[in-house]
């Protein structure tokens, strides 16, 4: 589809191989990655990553709450600095004994990684974008600090009801009917 900017989360970084930097070459973009967090084995860890027809000129990164990663780039867009924060957040959990328990502690975890993320990068400045995998749904109201900082959801801008930043439907009826 000939997008300008990929943001990827869950890159699989295996036996010190990233994944997306071939991908990057074969669609012919710019790359920059994150080092590798959230370790799967000795072996496999994930990535944050961008892709972009526009050259990157800076980046860094940050750990947010206990285990999980936030990744920045800047770079520049028709004369304009953009920064571009991508992340993946705690997910939310299936338990057998207490979904709603379970994920009380997930949002919390969510909660407190969006505060670190927040306080790393600021009130949004000139061209600011965060992008990610939140792993969060309306019904936990996590997302509303970012309102709080100056960042505003798409959704809401392209009047389109969001239903969460993963694929929940149908089971989120079944969570709210049952425990909220």
């Amino acid at each position: 589809i000939d997008v300008d900017i990929i943001a990827l989360q869950e890159v699989l970084y295996r036996n010190k191989h990233d994944y997306s930097k071939q991908l990057a070459k074969d669609l012919g973009y710019y790359h920059a990655s994150s080092r590798p967090y959230q370790y799967m084995s000795k072996r496999s860890s994930w990535l944050l990553s961008f892709l972009s027809k526009y050259p990157i000129t800076a980046k860094s990164e940050k750990k947010l709450g206990y285990y999980r990663k936030a990744f920045r780039v800047s770079m520049m867009i028709h004369g304009k600095k953009v920064t571009l924060t991508t992340t993946h957040l705690s997910p939310f959990v299936w338990s057998n004994k207490s979904l709603f328990v379970a994920n009380m502690r997930r949002s919390r975890m969510r909660k407190r990684e969006l505060y670190d993320l927040l306080t790393w990068i600021g009130k949004p400045k000139g061209y600011a974008i965060v992008l990610g995998d939140f792993n969060s749904i309306p019904l936990m109201g996590e997302l509303s600090i970012m309102d709080d900082y100056g960042y505003f959801d798409v959704y809401d801008d392209l009047g389109i009801k969001n239903h969460g930043t993963f694929p929940l439907n149908p089971y989120i009826y079944t969570v709210a009917k049952k425990y909220i």
